[in-house]
């Protein structure tokens, strides 16, 4: 026996509860006792006892981007998809086959559903306008240093990458990113007026523990050896700088015992060997890497034996002499680093850092990771193969200002930045074609629509959200906030002074800038919600057909909600996708209603479609 919870889905039987809770009483033993007679008086007949499949099946996706000119198969399970009734809750946006393979129709969202004998499953579709909005295939990459991933893009165009903090990870103009130092940055991919974002967490590798041979620690073993000027021996592995010349000799070798000695290279790009000697050489370190030297000694009784020591060849440099370093805003992009590139696996550098009041360091393999405590300065000394660095780092508190939330085409805003001392921000806007900025911050807003003001201090990233609004429609907006609040709310009195529903509003607030209620199919009287749907649709000023994402919005576009059940209360079923109510966008994630509340406070899955009659 099996019931349903208020939400239509099958819940466990009666049965199955007592069995799990231990419940057990005389009554419940006799049922249990019944039920468990009558499953084996129908296995005595050949009858399959009812199995419960339908609480194991499910869709093979939740949520699925689908671009225009492309399908997608949608599976329950492994249920033949013939036998499934398929439908969408949004057919502007998309419709579904008899097997349940998905076309795309217009931009925006809708709800793929599954009936399956007594059980609907519904997945999310999303179809993404990719001249306005675009996604990638990873949000969140995890890497250790040095390895990479390469990033793919859902859009048509080219695309253009950077990393919010290369000292983290680089981003190539492909997508490929290179983790360098261990912490997280962002990964903007951008396209027009698009973005989309990947985070990044990179792993430190830890302290890497490097084997020595043995025989390098065994002076008699150490055959082939590096000789300063006065030709005293160095034991053990050799390390040197690139664009030096050393001297090598064989140790342990008399030179009146030796017919000839013949010295290579393994990899004469690294170092080329020359014989100086009967038994030395010198050897020319080109550049940076590893290779085998060895000595072929023909000796005068006729034997012969190779001897050999490995180079490596570096050149350590730091990677800056100056460093800021930034307390409390700034998220992971606080941390800075100093680091060493071209060293040898074999090199040890080691730190000290003076003033530690101001900043905290924590030293990674050869590398040390700086966040600032409190505003101050100190300096960080290194040393590494018997070369003093020393690193200035300062400490500073950005404090950011805040700007105007919704910016009128043609009207500025600026960024105000205390705290940095003498560091000149870089503010670079991702979008030019929504707004502008100037070197002193200075934001001016150009088209409609919604962009990012990156301001880059130092190494470190921190980024504006820049939401412009068409002529006229912050006037507009003004004009709607005033009305619900204040006015009062009737259907039946909607178009008279002191009155509003919700299509009367938006049409009272587009009357208030150049009779821009025109725009709405009438001069005269508000159409009801779904009328203006239809009327906006029939125009091409249906922007999304559903919702997709707040970025994708404009100031002055009208979220249309539509329902079955909501409109069987509030409207008439059988209009447009059941669209019961209209509302307009504020700006800034808001929405033109009494208090004017965050837009999510109706469900944006009743969103059917956003219109867009200014642009």
């Amino acid at each position: 026996m099996s019931i349903l919870n208020r939400n239509g889905e099958q819940e466990d039987s009666i049965l199955s509860y007592k069995l799990t809770k231990g419940f057990f009483n005389r009554k419940s033993l006799k049922k249990l006792i019944a039920g468990f007679l009558c499953v084996a008086v129908l296995a005595s007949m050949n009858v399959a006892a009812p199995t419960n499949t339908e609480a194991a099946l499910k869709l093979n996706v939740k949520t699925a981007y689908v671009f225009k000119e492309h399908t997608f198969k949608i599976k329950l399970g492994s249920v033949n998809g013939t036998k499934v009734t398929w439908g969408v809750s949004n057919p502007f946006t998309g419709s579904v086959s008899k097997d349940g393979t998905f076309t795309p129709k217009g931009y925006g969202m809708t709800f793929v559903t599954a009936k399956y004998k007594s059980k609907t499953y519904k997945c999310k579709v999303i179809v993404p306008d990719t001249n306005r909005s675009m996604s990638l295939n990873k949000k969140k990459v995890t890497l250790f240093e040095t390895k990479s991933y390469k990033l793919k893009v859902y859009a048509t165009e080219k695309i253009k990458f950077h990393s919010r903090n290369t000292h983290i990870a680089t981003v190539t103009s492909k997508g490929k990113i290179k983790a360098k130092n261990p912490g997280k940055t962002t990964i903007v991919a951008k396209k027009g007026g698009a973005s989309a974002t990947c985070t990044v967490k990179v792993k430190s590798l830890g302290e890497k523990k490097i084997k020595t041979p043995a025989w390098l620690n065994d002076r008699a073993k150490v055959a082939v050896r590096k000789y300063n000027s006065q030709w005293h021996p160095t034991f053990g592995r050799i390390i040197k700088r690139k664009g030096q010349t050393i001297n090598l000799g064989l140790a342990n070798v008399r030179a009146n015992t030796v017919k000839k000695v013949v010295w290579s290279s393994s990899n004469t790009a690294v170092a080329t060997v020359k014989e100086k000697g009967k038994t030395t050489a010198t050897a020319d370190l080109l550049t940076i890497g590893r290779t085998k030297v060895s000595a072929v000694v023909f000796y005068n009784s006729g034997k012969n034996e190779v001897l050999t020591n490995t180079i490596d060849v570096n050149n350590p440099q730091v990677n800056t002499k100056v460093i800021n370093c930034f307390t409390k805003t700034g998220g992971s992009n606080r941390y800075q680093y100093v680091y060493f590139t071209g060293l040898s696996e074999y090199n040890k550098v080691k730190y000290k850092i003076s003033n530690k009041k101001c900043v905290k360091a924590t030293v990674y393999n050869n590398k040390v990771r700086l966040l600032g405590k409190k505003k101050g300065h100190g300096t960080i000394t290194a040393t590494v193969q018997g070369k003093t660095y020393k690193i200035n780092y300062y400490v500073v508190t950005p404090k950011f200002g805040s700007i105007i939330g919704v910016l009128a085409k043609g009207n500025t805003t600026k960024i105000k930045i205390g705290g940095i001392g003498k560091i000149q921000p870089v503010f670079t806007s991702r979008d030019t074609t929504k707004c502008t900025v100037a070197l002193d911050g200075t934001i001016t807003g150009r088209g409609s629509g919604v962009t990012y003001v990156d301001v880059k201090i130092g190494t470190m990233t921190y980024s504006y959200r820049v939401e412009v609004a068409a002529t006229g429609i912050k006037t507009i907006i003004k004009r709607a906030k005033y009305i619900v609040n204040n006015w009062s709310y009737s259907q039946g009195n909607r178009m008279a002074d002191g009155y509003y529903d919700c299509s009367a509003l938006v049409w009272k607030g587009y009357k208030a800038y150049k009779n821009y209620h025109a725009k709405l199919g009438s001069t005269k009287y508000a159409l009801p919600a779904a009328y203006l749907f239809d009327y906006l649709r029939a125009k091409g000023q249906i922007a999304y057909f559903g919702y997709t994402k707040m970025d994708d919005l404009r100031p002055g576009d009208l979220f249309f909600y539509g329902d079955y059940n909501s409109a069987v209360r509030y409207s008439q079923p059988g209009r447009t996708l059941n669209i019961y109510h209209v509302a307009m966008y504020a700006g800034n994630g808001y929405v033109v209603e009494k208090g004017t509340p965050r837009f999510t406070y109706n469900s944006l899955d009743h969103i059917v479609g956003v219109g867009r009659v200014v642009y």
